[in-house]
């Protein structure tokens, strides 16, 4: 290699990467050792790949030395980032280095690294996808920068073709800006559009009617019209068994926590309201649902 170069045949740099591998893994040589060792033939497949881009010996041959490196054990997230930044600084918008940086954190777990999540966005924003936007949502989501996760969501939703998988980012997306967010009106918004796009899956209802329970404290000026709120609550809960009876139990739970919080039938009387009436719900709900009691 040191005689030859970029000249050095495939067979020669494979068989290399695989006597450095045998080597460290009989502690007579040093992870930093097979790094730089990589490092060295990752530079020669390069130069010959940007001569001969369609070279399938090299783009074999460089595929081997990944793999072998990959399953060393001096693959660890820290040798990734002391080998790969440097060249992603280098070359910020080289879309096979940005492939290869992502493929190889991701097989070694480092995807809660930063060297990660520059490669991904880079990535992204090189070659847009559904699928990418939607990974960056789900990796800034795990790092607890919410804002960004749904930002990605966004642009995941709006790449997206397939109506189901559609529903499923705008379900998600519902899911954070509820929990994490607590923006309820706006998480009732995606939730509507999740199905809108997939009106037989009953998991957007529990979500919406989980946010008017949260919401009893906030849309009531009394105790009765606080009670009223868990009214389109329920709504939601068997609207939700109805189109789906795969979560019949999850919502039938909610159910029986939540009904016997209703009013009670003297309350109903004073109140001036007949059961099976019609009665609206102001604040941010502003729904129409029935009169019933807990009884």
């Amino acid at each position: 290699i040191e005689l030859r170069g970029n000249n050095t045949s495939v067979s020669v740099l494979v068989t290399y990467m695989q006597t450095t591998r045998t080597l460290f893994s009989n502690e007579i040589i040093e992870g930093k050792k097979v790094l730089d060792n990589y490092a060295t033939l990752l530079d020669i497949f390069e130069a010959n790949l940007e001569k001969k881009p369609n070279s399938s010996l090299h783009e074999r041959g460089l595929k081997a030395i990944n793999g072998i490196f990959e399953d060393s054990d001096a693959a660890t997230c820290e040798n990734l980032t002391a080998l790969f930044r440097p060249r992603f600084e280098e070359n910020p918008k080289d879309k096979d280095l940005l492939n290869r940086i992502t493929s190889l954190l991701d097989k070694q777990n480092c995807t809660d690294s930063k060297l990660y999540a520059d490669a991904a966005v880079s990535l992204n924003e090189i070659e847009p996808s559904s699928e990418s936007a939607y990974h960056l949502a789900k990796l800034f989501y795990s790092k607890e920068q919410f804002n960004k996760s749904a930002e990605y969501y966004n642009q995941a939703i709006e790449l997206q073709g397939n109506d189901k998988v559609k529903a499923k980012y705008y379900l998600e997306l519902a899911q954070l800006t509820f929990d994490e967010l607590g923006q309820k009106q706006k998480a009732r918004e995606f939730a509507r559009k999740s199905l809108d796009f997939n009106p037989d899956n009953g998991k957007p209802y529990i979500l919406i009617g989980r946010m008017y329970t949260k919401s009893m404290n906030e849309c009531g000026s009394d105790e009765f019209e606080k009670k009223t709120v868990l009214w389109a609550a329920v709504d939601k809960f068997q609207k939700a068994k109805q189109v789906d009876p795969s979560i019949a139990e999850e919502a039938n739970s909610y159910i029986k926590s939540y009904k016997p919080r209703f009013p009670d039938k003297k309350t109903i009387f004073f109140q001036n309201l007949e059961l099976g009436a019609s009665y609206k719900i102001g604040c941010w709900i502003n729904e129409t649902t029935t009169v019933r009691t807990s009884e």
